[in-house]
């Protein structure tokens, strides 16, 4: 009887174990992925981003400019940190040209972000909401935002 006993005690604690995990996975949900931006040109008209997201701290991001119209791409990397990312300056040490600019900002696949990313937004992205989460196919969820500019 007592080895019972002890069974019982066993088992149970095991239960509770397991429905506090789920619990805590549970409130641990996601906010939906907020990324905004705000651009500024410089005196020999680059632009430098600033931007403003809920992404994890220490999140890697690739921002990327681009006018189809001249051919031009350029890209840069950032990271979180207090909400916050900034890179740049775009463009050619000439200036950029007049015209319509894209600006996309990403969260690439979570393999290559850091483990305390990773913990945060699942290894495949998976925890990630809201309208920004778009499935890379191969390796899960990633973010992309995209933005408009006009620089005259």
């Amino acid at each position: 009887p007592t080895l019972l006993v002890f069974l019982a005690i066993a088992s149970c604690s095991n239960d509770e174990v397991s429905v506090t995990e789920k619990n805590a996975a549970t409130n641990d949900v996601l906010p939906p992925i907020e990324v905004d931006t705000e651009i500024s040109v410089n005196s020999d008209k680059r632009i430098i981003v600033k931007g403003k997201t809920n992404l994890p701290e220490g999140a890697n991001l690739l921002l990327s400019l681009s006018n189809p119209d001249i051919n031009f791409l350029a890209q840069d990397k950032s990271v979180v940190k207090n909400q916050v990312f900034s890179a740049g300056p775009f463009g050619p040490i000439s200036g950029l040209s007049s015209g319509n600019y894209m600006l996309d900002v990403t969260l690439p696949v979570a393999a290559v972000q850091p483990d305390a990313v990773k913990d945060v937004i699942g290894d495949k992205g998976q925890y990630l909401t809201g309208n920004l989460v778009v499935d890379s196919e191969f390796a899960g969820n990633v973010i992309e935002a995209n933005f408009s500019y006009t620089i005259e």
